[in-house]
């Protein structure tokens, strides 16, 4: 009898350094990380799928719509933690941490990311 296998491949990240795009797909997708790489550049990582496709796709045919409120706030959760990663002395890549943690520094009015505290 044949037995067959099934091996699950790891779900591929979507990448960008667009600080406007990241924060339009972190309004409704969540942010995996975020990677430093290089003196002057960062890349937002978010789960790739056919709806995040779709909102991409709409982000530069001008097709989406958000509120500007909501927006305004993500923007700026994101621009702090592109700013603190860009600080960093040696490469950093800050990943989500499961809410309510222990280890998890909670940032009032940003998107799903959240920083990891060093454990003593």
């Amino acid at each position: 009898m044949p037995m067959s296998i099934r091996i699950s491949q790891p779900t591929p990240n979507f990448k960008t350094t667009d600080l406007g795009l990241a924060t339009f797909l972190s309004l409704d997708h969540p942010l995996l990380g975020v990677r430093k790489d290089g003196p002057n550049q960062v890349v937002f990582l978010f789960a790739d799928d056919e709806k995040l496709r779709t909102d991409v796709n709409d982000y530069f045919g001008l097709r989406g719509s958000v509120q500007p409120l909501r927006f305004a706030t993500a923007f700026r959760g994101l621009k702090n933690i592109l700013h603190q990663t860009l600080r960093a002395q040696v490469p950093v890549e800050t990943q989500v941490a499961t809410p309510n943690a222990s280890n998890v520094e909670a940032v009032p009015g940003t998107p799903t990311v959240r920083r990891r505290r060093a454990t003593s």
